[in-house]
């Protein structure tokens, strides 16, 4: 895509409006346990453990309670249910780790199920990520003591074993099927070994069971995953002839599976269908200990794990406002270093944070500002209502990733289509310059910007399946002029539903909200700043296509007014926006809100919008960092 047609001057139309970055914060109050919204809760584990959590995993991650218009904000409202809700979650997502992730490095422990060294280590490596900073003694005790506990109450093989190895294969992968008549739905533990010509058994490899095995199940009419199999390692493709030996491993039993005593003949060895399975002791105790760590305040509640302004403290405020995960590697190789200390270091993590994770940190912030992310319709397909949201998240981490001016999130001077919205909003396509995603970089005039995109409109939708005037209006002040109007009393809403049942719906628009104004002096205080807003952007239907009239006809009048200010047409509200010495103020403002802080006094550099987007972000979001939020 080229985009040096949007980037050849900073130097809009628009008057250069000034105003301050926020550089203190309001700090008199103590920092508060924030719950982890879903998105960094799947984040951090598909991180920590690189996997991609299946979609039914994902849909079960209970949704938090917004503040200040982000779930950033969430404080900790965990009552008896949710965190019984999050402990099941977290039992399930551990079953699934242990079957589907690489779970760590450790060879094959001679004490089988003990917590030994590596286990240790191992849990010490991946609580340094959920932590977000090194496990304590006593917490490690604790975890010891939850491992050894379950592993103890494991039952061994002690009913009748049944398995059979199937085959050695060409490749030479190894597999069969075994299940515990005992415990049906526990995995079983694999041992292989070998012996050539004159040779005593040695060890090879393990696995466990996990594979679906259909077969097995109808034919014992049992459930579960029984099946296995494992590539035998290159270093036994020696040009010697083996025989290799499988047996269940179990505390006190280890019996030999039926079809044991395949041969794998001298010749070249193949890496081809290559698949491995977790090294580590997939054991009852390693299930409990993962669904304790991903179902513990350490991790769920993202302030209470490390000191206040703490080199961890940081690295983690870093990993949740930039990345939407927790710190990577490199913050907490700086954090442990003591290297993270500084304002230009800090500044420096949360501009790779954005630059490396785009488009976590665009749906999380623009995603929720904006309302793009949270927007669903019945009325809408769901081709369209996708396209609709991939076009506010694509608009938005251009404005990032070139760090174009603030102005541009308003009027970018181009659109970001694909097929669907091309006919949408009957934009062409130009031939040969979409990319093979199906996305192109569109010229356009009076496309892109936020108030011309789908997703706003349908955002700002009663229903989502009509305009709403008033939820239009509203919104305009409340995200890009930070002005808030005050929501009615129980006794004015009431008298405010009596007046719409009153109010004759073939009146215009414009006439009924005369008639809405007049039930009350309050009620014209406040819609007479956002319904002229909103009916200057009638132009636009709830999915964000033009129109000229309203579906009865009658004929749309664009003419709005912006807090005292004539306008017509949502180009003209734009520019005035734009202007408008509040919208600087109020995108910083809005960026502290995701921060979890509430602006103070304001002093240092100056910014307007010209500004770079990017800028604005970094810089307030580090100002938050050092603020000890």
């Amino acid at each position: 895509m080229n985009f040096s047609n949007f980037q050849s001057s900073k130097q809009l139309s628009f008057s250069s409006v000034q105003s301050s970055l926020c550089v203190e914060y309001q700090t008199e109050n103590a920092l508060s346990p924030r719950l982890i919204a879903s998105d960094e809760y799947i984040n951090s584990i598909e991180d920590t453990f690189s996997v991609n959590l299946p979609s039914e995993l994902k849909s079960k991650v209970p949704p938090v309670l917004k503040a200040f218009g982000f779930d950033t904000n969430a404080t900790n409202s965990l009552d008896t249910s949710s965190v019984e809700k999050r402990y099941e979650l977290a039992s399930e997502i551990s079953a699934w780790l242990l079957r589907n992730a690489e779970i760590s490095t450790c060879q094959y422990p001679q004490n089988l199920g003990a917590w030994d060294d590596c286990i240790q280590k191992y849990i010490q490596s991946i609580t340094l990520k959920l932590y977000r900073r090194p496990i304590t003694s006593e917490e490690l005790g604790q975890l010891k003591g939850i491992y050894n506990s379950s592993t103890n109450a494991i039952p061994g093989l002690i009913g009748e074993v049944q398995g059979y190895v199937d085959s050695l294969d060409s490749n030479f992968v190894l597999s069969g099927w075994a299940r515990d008549t005992s415990w049906e739905d526990r995995i079983v533990d694999i041992h292989i070994y070998a012996a050539g010509a004159n040779e005593s058994l040695q060890f090879v490899t393990r696995v466990w069971t996990g594979n679906a095995r259909p077969d097995v199940n109808a034919y014992f009419g049992i459930e579960g995953n029984h099946g296995w199999s494992v590539q035998v390692p290159a270093k036994y493709a020696d040009g010697k002839s083996r025989t290799f030996y499988v047996f269940a491993i179990g505390k006190s039993a280890n019996p030999q599976l039926s079809g044991s005593g395949k041969t794998m003949a001298g010749t070249a060895y193949s890496n081809k269908n290559l698949k491995t399975r977790p090294s580590i002791y997939a054991s009852e105790g390693l299930t409990h200990v993962l669904t304790k760590i991903l179902s513990s305040p350490q991790f769920l509640l993202n302030t209470t794990s490390y000191e206040l302004n703490s080199p961890y403290h940081w690295a983690a405020r870093i990993g949740t406002l930039a990345r939407r995960s927790v710190p990577d590697a490199k913050l907490l190789e700086l954090a442990s270093k003591g290297q993270l200390g500084s304002q230009e270091a800090i500044k420096s993590e949360i501009a790779r944070g954005i630059d490396e994770k785009t488009v976590r940190f665009v749906d999380s912030f623009f995603g929720q500002l904006q309302g793009y992310r949270d927007i669903s319709s019945t009325q809408v397909n769901a081709t369209l209502l996708q396209s609709l949201q991939s076009e506010s998240q694509k608009v938005a981490k251009t404005l990032i990733s070139k760090n174009m001016p603030l102005s541009k999130w308003l009027k970018p001077g181009f659109s970001v289509l694909n097929s669907t919205l091309s006919k949408h909003y009957e934009i062409p396509l130009l031939p040969g310059n979409a990319e093979s995603s199906g996305w192109e970089i569109t010229q356009t005039e009076n496309r892109g910007g936020l108030l011309n995109q789908g997703s706003f409109a349908l955002a700002t939708s009663a229903d989502n399946s009509r305009t709403e005037v008033i939820r239009r209006g509203r919104n305009v002040l409340a995200t890009l002029l930070c002005e808030e109007i005050q929501t009615p009393s129980p006794e004015l809403f009431n008298a405010i539903q009596d007046s719409i049942h009153h109010i004759d719906a073939n009146l215009p628009v414009e006439k009924q909200l005369e008639v809405h104004r007049s039930t009350s002096e309050s009620c014209y205080k406040c819609h007479s700043q956002m319904d002229p807003i909103g009916l200057g952007l009638q132009n636009l239907d709830y999915t964000g296509k033009w129109r000229s009239k309203y579906s009865n006809g009658h004929p749309i009048n664009t003419a709005g007014n912006l807090l005292g200010t004539d306008f017509s047409g949502p180009e003209q509200l734009t520019d005035l926006i734009a202007s408008d010495a509040r919208f600087p103020k109020c995108f910083e403002k809005q960026v502290s809100y995701y921060a979890s802080v509430v602006p103070g006094s304001c002093s240092g550099s100056e910014i307007s919008e010209n500004t770079g987007v990017k800028d604005i972000i970094v810089e307030t979001l580090t100002k938050a960092v050092m603020a000890g939020q």
